[in-house]
This record gives C-alpha cells, sequence and structure tokens, in this order.
C-alpha cells in the first residue's frame, strides 16, 4: 500500500455529508512557487465561486490561512506556510476534507521510502503486517498440519499441551505469527521449561510483535533497546525470534530516515 492508497482509505472513511479529496505532492506544492491545484471539477461544484480566504486545520488543531483562487483552482499565498510547517515533500499524501464554506481538516500521509507515516509519525509498511494468508510450504507434512488450522493449532512444549495457560486473545495471534513464519516459534525451547513460563513467553513475543508493528517515531527511538534486549532474553531460552530483529532494524531505519526529512520530529524523541 502506496502513500495515496493509504490516503484514498482515509478518505473512504470520512463523513460523505462533507466533500473531500485526496492531493499528491508534485514538486511545485512544495517548492518554488508552492502552488497546490486542486480538481477543476472538486472546485466548481464544492468551492466558492470568488477568491476566498481557506483555513487549512492539520490533526494537532493547528490552524492555516492560504488564498483559494478560484479562477486557478488552487491554493496559493499561505499555502507555502502549512507546506513548510509540516515540511511536505514530493510523494506525500493529503486527505483534504471540506469541513465548512472555507476550511478544510488537512490529514498527512508522508511517504517515507518504501512506507508511509500517518501524521504524527506512526510507521506503516506492508513488511511490518502480520497475515495468516496462502501457503504455508517448508514445514514438514506433521508440522504444516498442525499449524495450518487454528481450530487444531496446539501449542506442546515439553511434551506437554500448554493451550490453558495462554491466554484466549494471544493464542489465535501466535497462530497468525506462527503461520507467517512457517514454524512454531517455541519448537527449540529449554528443556525443563514450566508451561506458565513458556506460556508467558508466548505473550511476551506476541505483544513485541504488535509493538514494533505499531511502532512510532517515538517509541521507535526510545524503547529499540529494550526491543533488542528482549529479543536476545527470549533466544535464550529457545524461541525462533530472529527474524523479528530485522524488522527492528527496519522500524529504526525508517524513523532515523524520517526524521533527517523531517528535523523537527527528533524534538519529540
Amino acid at each position: 500500500m502506496t502513500a495515496a492508497d493509504k490516503a484514498e482509505e482515509i478518505r473512504a472513511s470520512l463523513d460523505p455529508e462533507f466533500p473531500s479529496l485526496v492531493k499528491i505532492m508534485i514538486r511545485s506544492s512544495v517548492s518554488g512557487g508552492f502552488w497546490l491545484g486542486l480538481p477543476s471539477r472538486f472546485c466548481s461544484s464544492s468551492l466558492p465561486k470568488k477568491d476566498t480566504k481557506f483555513t487549512l486545520v492539520d490533526e494537532d488543531g493547528e490552524a492555516y490561512t492560504a488564498k483559494y483562487l478560484p479562477r486557478r483552482f488552487g491554493l496559493s499565498g499561505g499555502w507555502k506556510g502549512f507546506a513548510v510547517a509540516h515540511n511536505l515533500v514530493k510523494g506525500d499524501a493529503l486527505v483534504l476534507h471540506l469541513t465548512e464554506a472555507a476550511k478544510f481538516k488537512v490529514i498527512i500521509v508522508w511517504f517515507v521510502g518504501i512506507a508511509f507515516l500517518i501524521y504524527p509519525f506512526t510507521v506503516h509498511s506492508p513488511k511490518f503486517k502480520l497475515k495468516c494468508e496462502g501457503d504455508v510450504g517448508g514445514m514438514d507434512i506433521a508440522e504444516n498440519k498442525k499449524i495450518n488450522d487454528l481450530e487444531n493449532f496446539t501449542v506442546t512444549a515439553n511434551d506437554l499441551t500448554i493451550n490453558a495457560a495462554i491466554p484466549e486473545h494471544v493464542r489465535p495471534e501466535y497462530y497468525a505469527i506462527c503461520r507467517l513464519q512457517h514454524s512454531f516459534l517455541h519448537k527449540d525451547i529449554v528443556p525443563g521449561l514450566s508451561p506458565q513460563f513458556v506460556a508467558l513467553m508466548i505473550s511476551g513475543v506476541v505483544s513485541l510483535c504488535h509493538a514494533i508493528i505499531s511502532a512510532t517515531v517515538i517509541n521507535a527511538a526510545a524503547e529499540h533497546e529494550g526491543w533488542e534486549n528482549s529479543l536476545r532474553a527470549y533466544k535464550q531460552f529457545g524461541m525462533n525470534v530472529g527474524f523479528m530483529h530485522g524488522r527492528v532494524e527496519e522500524v529504526k531505519k525508517l524513523v532515523e530516515r524520517m526524521i533527517r526529512r523531517r528535523p523537527y520530529a527528533a524534538l519529540l524523541v
């Protein structure tokens, strides 16, 4: 999913009573003359017929003023202030929601290479989505059967079934991760661990997956070292969590790239 796709998804969820559109930033939108052109059909059907001062409100509630020019179908004077304040660059996507006759609520979806960030700073990337779809090849037949069906998904440790020790909401999520990795993450655990301890580790791994998937600039920068320490501890007890090290590094790189492009975001870390 691209920044543009995500912006369209957000737009589709808005109240249809108020017109909305998605605008992808091009070079002239974010540099030089700072001109935000709008679709002529949208302008003709939904916007004023004369020059009008528009209010642009971001998701923090900060308001900016820009001049709408109906003869040119776009925003000019004042638009530069909004674009610069939010460090918009080519490829970013805006959802413009016309909540009043001369007011746009603006939702920003920042494009950052392979991923995108929804203001304020939530990292989204297909690489971090947990899915349990498609083929689960790469396992032997017996393991495939055990992991290919949630209803029959059984967690065994030291020859004991420990499903009852795993919280009800954790089991399907752990199942999804195992399917994604084509393997039981706990299959190489250290012998002799209690069922309760293994169940606790499984819950911890699931929680850590969620933390990495929903990483923001703030928590990724602050918690990166803690995530690494937790993964090392799980690995020492035999949990197969090596794949998550790569995810943590990818999140960290995305955050570093975003901060380089949006320097003021570093103030929030």
